[in-house]
């Protein structure tokens, strides 16, 4: 109760509350909750429940509890209990506008994707299990010109864009894994190719962040059938063959990219779209990232074929005020 009490710090101990510190009976934690502040300027905290029926409240986040971690916080409390969200850099809008259903290229969540079904969560066996196959020579990249590239070295800290080659194969691979190589290009998806590996971690460098690539002309192709392939997107960052991203840190997000669906990469937890990142590793069709920097709906490229991108925010900037639909006062932690 205590940590609870911390979270909603902000508008005070609710009649429930107090029953407890006096020895009275435990609480429906159902009906504990008044509305709160949902949104503490700068701190990147937010401590807001709404209480009743699919507006927010406990049976909602009740539902969407096991997405949380993937939204880049972390919950407090006990299950059906919403605490608090811990978001990344800056202000974080209140968990109504993170958490809520939206339709295709608004604010909010693709509800398809809440229940974590496109999650794979690769581990350190499983790239293990790549580079174990890659060894015993079970790894094609498609031509004989290519093969002569396959698993060669790239020089640390060089600009590359790391997509999926879709004329690889990697033999004996488990069903849970994509048997596919990466093709390590110069600088972007449209660049020379390098070499062709099983996976691949980009970093960001002083000059420019991790960058999510998508060419809107080759996407739209993929997407309206013109082409039933095209290197139309990559990550592209600083190549760091020392590093290795995976979905075990907290601080990670599972992001993916289907040209047909998504005119963008996404958060895969929410259908969010993803602009950057700190660091990211490229295993199969999904990319792990930390730090990352989503799209605000005002800044991302406009799709030009049909798109099932959600946004996390609408705009940048706008007062609290703006940002708390309820109009309490914001008080810090």
């Amino acid at each position: 109760m205590q940590r609870m009490r911390q979270g909603l710090s902000a508008v005070g101990p609710t009649p429930a509350e107090r029953r407890v510190d006096e020895g009275g009976p435990a609480p429906d934690l159902a009906g504990a909750f008044v509305p709160s502040a949902e949104m503490l300027p700068g701190s990147g905290f937010v401590t807001g429940v709404q209480k009743g029926g699919t507006e927010g409240g406990i049976d909602v986040l009740a539902e969407l509890f096991g997405i949380v971690g993937g939204i880049g916080g972390a919950v407090a409390g006990p299950p059906g209990a919403a605490i608090g969200y811990m978001g990344g850099k800056g202000a974080v809008k209140g968990l109504r506008s993170l958490l809520k259903p939206a339709k295709p290229l608004g604010v909010g969540v693709d509800e398809n994707l809440i229940s974590g079904k496109a999650i794979k969560n690769y581990t350190s066996n499983d790239f293990n299990i790549l580079d174990d196959l890659i060894s015993q020579g079970k790894a094609s990249a498609g031509t004989k010109k290519a093969n002569k590239l396959l698993d060669a070295p790239v020089e640390e800290g060089a600009n590359v864009g790391v997509r999926l080659n879709l004329n690889s194969k990697i033999e004996d691979t488990p069903e849970n894994l994509k048997p596919m190589l990466q093709t390590l290009h110069k600088n972007s998806a449209s660049g020379k190719a390098l070499s062709y590996k099983p996976y691949a971690t980009v970093v960001a460098t002083d000059k420019k962040k991790v960058k999510f690539y998508v060419s809107p002309k080759g996407r739209e192709d993929i997407a309206t059938g013109n082409k039933a392939k095209y290197p139309a997107m990559s990550v592209n960052g600083a190549y760091d063959p020392n590093l290795k991203i995976l979905p075990s840190d907290p601080d990670v997000v599972e992001v993916g990219f289907n040209p047909k669906a998504h005119h963008l990469f996404v958060d895969l937890n929410t259908g969010q779209a993803v602009k950057e990142a700190d660091a990211a590793t490229v295993i199969g069709d999904r990319v792990y990232a930390k730090g990352i920097t989503y799209f605000k709906k005002s800044e991302a490229p406009k799709p030009k074929a049909k798109s099932q991108v959600r946004y996390k925010e609408k705009k940048k900037g706008g007062s609290v005020i703006e940002r708390n639909p309820y109009n309490y006062p914001s008080r810090s932690i």
